[in-house]
């Protein structure tokens, strides 16, 4: 008798834990472990923090759940940051950008059908990451405590997760478009490199050209995040700004010249090695 009750405790919690947990949670979950065990692993990372899974919410809600998934210090440089996981499958999204952009491809396009396909693909595939409250959220802990997103992007048709690391502060709002990761990606199956955790955020010598806020260095995005929302709305790409995004001088600046003459030159002069 004593058997079949461990038999039964048994299966009800196989039952709790797999049947009444929603399946996205449960592929969020073995992304989490991916994650851990792959991205960020013990022998390099050490662990400070892991949030509670769905089982431990559902049965008493911690207050600590509200934090990231991870909190890790690298080993050798001894930097600690939080990771946010987030897994998303982009397969009807993929299929249907396909789908259209095989359409229009078929036929001799116009200039204003051209204009139509971007915007179409632009809509699709922009995905929500975070709900509204924990992006605000993890970008005021930010403010304290550095805070990366890692989101694994399944698309059915690869059979592959594809998994990216940014920094949230690089996140416009709590969506972004699937192309726009590209510049993230992570080589599947390796260890994130610490180096790389470092160059995301030791960089802070150059200045938002609208407000001249401290930020990273980002001439393809030279504004901190409220400026960046506030341009977007116009999206003026030659619109006058106030600063040099280098060295932060007063200089009329833009999105598309972010940089003084002498800043300029100095940039040209170290990417083209003259």
């Amino acid at each position: 008798m004593n058997e079949l009750n461990e038999i039964l405790d048994f299966l009800r919690k196989v039952t709790r834990t797999k049947l009444n947990v929603p399946k996205s949670f449960l592929n969020g979950e073995e992304f989490e472990n991916f994650t851990r065990e792959v991205l960020f692993p013990k022998d390099v990372y050490e662990l400070l923090h892991k949030t509670h899974n769905y089982e431990q919410n559902s049965e008493d809600f911690v207050e600590d759940s509200l934090l990231p998934d991870f909190k890790f210090r690298n080993r050798d440089l001894n930097i600690e940051f939080y990771v946010e996981c987030k897994y998303r499958d982009i397969t009807k999204i993929q299929n249907k950008i396909d789908e259209i952009v095989k359409i229009h491809e078929s036929k001799k396009r116009t200039n204003e059908e051209d204009i139509i396909l971007e915007k179409n693909i632009k809509k699709i595939g922009t995905i929500e990451i975070l709900s509204a409250n924990q992006f605000n959220r993890l970008l005021e802990l930010n403010t304290k405590q550095r805070v990366l997103i890692c989101i694994g992007i399944y698309y059915e048709n690869t059979k592959n997760i594809y998994p990216y690391i940014l920094p949230i502060e690089h996140m416009i709002t709590n969506y972004i478009h699937i192309y726009d990761l590209e510049n993230y990606i992570v080589p599947n199956n390796f260890t994130v490199i610490p180096d790389r955790i470092v160059d995301f955020y030791i960089d802070k010598s150059s200045n938002c050209i609208s407000c001249k806020k401290p930020m990273e260095k980002r001439p393809f995005q030279p504004l901190c995040r409220n400026c960046h929302i506030n341009w977007q709305k116009n999206k003026i790409f030659k619109s006058e700004m106030n600063y040099c995004h280098s060295c932060g001088k007063n200089h009329k600046s833009s999105v598309a010249r972010p940089e003084c003459l002498d800043c300029y030159k100095k940039t040209v002069s170290i990417t083209f090695d003259i």
